[in-house]
C-alpha cells in the first residue's frame, strides 16, 4: 500500500466516522447523574474517546504499512546487486517509510493529547459526582419512603457509584517508581562521576513523584471510603429487620397461620426477597474499593516495601501500607540526593586538581 492510497483510505475513514458519530452518541446509556456540568464533561469525554479510537485505528494501519515496507527493504538490501528498477523501488520504500515514521510520531502525539484531555475532564468531573452522591445519600436519610421508593434509590446509588468507578479506572495509574541505584568508584573519571550524580538525581525525582502518586491514591481511597461508609449506613437502616415482627411471623408460621402474605410465593414475600437480593448486590458493589479486579489497585505488590495489597485488605490496611511505602520512598530519595551531592563534590575536586 503506497502513501497516496493510504491517504485515500484515511479520508474514507474520516467520512465514515462523521457519518456514524451521531448514532454512537445516541446509543450511549443515560448517565445516573443529573449535574449539568458533569453531563457536559461526559459528552466531551465521549467525543474524545471516539476520536481516540479513530486515531488508534489510524496508527494501526500506519504501523502495518511501515512494517511491510521494512520487510521489503530488508529483502532488497540482502541482494548482492540491484537492478535499476530495484534501486528505484528501494529509494521509494525508504522515502515512504520515513514519511510513515513521521506520521506515526504525529499520531502518537495526538493520542497522548487525547488521553491528557480525557484525564483533565475526569479530574474535574469526579468531585462533582462525589458531591451528587453525597447529596443523594443525605436526601435518602432524611426522606420517608415506601419499599419501592427505597429500592429505586438504592439502584440509582448503585449506578452512580459504579459509573464513577468506571471513570476513575481510566485515570488510575499503577503505582510504579522503577528506580535503580548506581555504584561509583573514587577512581572514576570526573565526567563519569557527573553522569552518575545526574542519574541519581533523576532517580530522586522519580521517587518524589512516586510519593505524590501515593498521596493521590490515599486521597482517592479516603474519598471512596467516606462515600461508601455513608452508603452502608443507609443500607443498614433500610434493611434492619424488625425483630419483634419477625418473631411474630415465625410464631404464626409455626402455628400454621398464614404469615400475612409472607409465605413463599406471596407478593409480600417476593418483595422482601427482592429487597434482600438488592441489598446483597449493592453491598457487593460497595466492596469494589478493595475487591480483586478493582482498577484502583488490583492485587499488587508495592515496589519498595514489597508489601502486598490484596483483595482481603480493608481500608485501614491499605492506607497503612501506602503510608509505609511513601515513607520508604521519601527516605530513599533523601539518600539518593545525599549520594548524588557527594559524587558531584568528588567530581568537582578531581576536575580542579586535574587542570
Amino acid at each position: 500500500m503506497n502513501t497516496r492510497l493510504f491517504q485515500s483510505i484515511f479520508v474514507i475513514l474520516n467520512l465514515m466516522f462523521f457519518a456514524v458519530y451521531p448514532a454512537m452518541v445516541q446509543e450511549k446509556p443515560a448517565s445516573a447523574f443529573a449535574s449539568f456540568t458533569a453531563l457536559e464533561y461526559q459528552k466531551s469525554i465521549q467525543k474524545i474517546q471516539t476520536e481516540l479510537a479513530q486515531l488508534l485505528e489510524t496508527k494501526k494501519l500506519l504501523v502495518q504499512e511501515y512494517d511491510s515496507n521494512v520487510i521489503q527493504i530488508s529483502g532488497l538490501k540482502q541482494k548482492k546487486e540491484l537492478g535499476f528498477f530495484e534501486r528505484m523501488q528501494l529509494k521509494k520504500l525508504l522515502k515512504d517509510s520515513e514519511d510513515l515514521s513521521r506520521q506515526i510520531i504525529q499520531v502518537d502525539r495526538e493520542i497522548t493529547g487525547k488521553h491528557e484531555s480525557s484525564r483533565t475532564y475526569i479530574d474535574k468531573m469526579i468531585p462533582l459526582m462525589e458531591y451528587e452522591i453525597r447529596q443523594a445519600l443525605n436526601a435518602i436519610e432524611s426522606a420517608v419512603m415506601n419499599s419501592g421508593g427505597k429500592n429505586a434509590l438504592i439502584q440509582k446509588l448503585q449506578g452512580m457509584i459504579q459509573e464513577k468507578l468506571e471513570y476513575q479506572s481510566y485515570i488510575a495509574e499503577p503505582l510504579r517508581a522503577r528506580v535503580r541505584d548506581v555504584k561509583y568508584q573514587r577512581t572514576d573519571d570526573p565526567e563519569v562521576l557527573f553522569e552518575k550524580s545526574d542519574f541519581l538525581m533523576d532517580q530522586h525525582d522519580k521517587l518524589k513523584r512516586y510519593a505524590n502518586q501515593i498521596d493521590l491514591k490515599i486521597d482517592l481511597l479516603e474519598s471512596e471510603y467516606e462515600i461508601k461508609k455513608q452508603a452502608r449506613k443507609f443500607i443498614d437502616d433500610v434493611y434492619t429487620f424488625d425483630k419483634d415482627r419477625e418473631m411474630k411471623m415465625s410464631s404464626k408460621r409455626v402455628a400454621g397461620i398464614s404469615g400475612e402474605g409472607n409465605e413463599p410465593g406471596s407478593a409480600v414475600f417476593n418483595s422482601r426477597a427482592s429487597e434482600d437480593d438488592l441489598a446483597v448486590s449493592f453491598e457487593s458493589g460497595l466492596r469494589g474499593t478493595t475487591a480483586q479486579g478493582n482498577p484502583l489497585f488490583l492485587n499488587t505488590t508495592l515496589e519498595i516495601s514489597a508489601l502486598q495489597i490484596t483483595s482481603h485488605d480493608d481500608f485501614r490496611n491499605i492506607i497503612r501500607k501506602l503510608k509505609h511505602e511513601k515513607s520508604l520512598a521519601l527516605q530513599r530519595a533523601k539518600n539518593m540526593q545525599k549520594s548524588a551531592d557527594e559524587i558531584r563534590r568528588l567530581a568537582e575536586i578531581k576536575l580542579r586538581y586535574s587542570r
